[in-house]
């Protein structure tokens, strides 16, 4: 699961099938909280399992935890994981943004001392080119 909604949903389809089968008794209140934490990616509930679980506790994730409290404690941490990975990702961003900047710096600033007849203006410039067409518009061709 990505995010907090892609647990609402699993929660909300788990309930809608989960519920009948407890009250028509073809199916174990632990049971269904044991297929509730089963339904969760081993690589999740691994990452989940120290939030859940205090190490003091002897309830388990899938046994002593109805899926409703399970899920209570599941979805902020999905959604606290989205707001950090869209940190990161923003992050990454504004730091490719800084390198792009700082290499059209470079680039500009070693065609600024050329003539546009010295072969290195052209190579800077092709390199301009390939990497930041829109920011040549105003700079003479080699």
């Amino acid at each position: 699961m990505k995010d907090e909604d892609d647990v609402v949903d699993y929660f909300d389809d788990f309930q809608a099938l989960g519920d009948p089968l407890v009250f028509s008794s073809r199916m174990s209140t632990k049971e269904c909280n044991k297929l509730f934490w089963q339904g969760f990616h081993a690589d999740d509930r691994a990452m989940l399992y120290p939030h859940i679980v205090d190490r003091r506790s002897l309830r388990k994730p899938g046994a002593d935890f109805d899926y409703q409290e399970l899920f209570d404690r599941i979805h902020p941490i999905f959604a606290q994981w989205r707001l950090e990975d869209e940190a990161a990702e923003a992050e990454a961003k504004r730091q490719r943004m800084l390198e792009d900047d700082q290499e059209l710096n470079r680039l500009i600033g070693g065609m600024w001392d050329r003539s546009p007849y010295n072969p290195a203006y052209a190579a800077l410039y092709k390199q301009c080119a390939r990497c930041f067409p829109t920011a040549l518009q105003s700079v003479p061709k080699p």
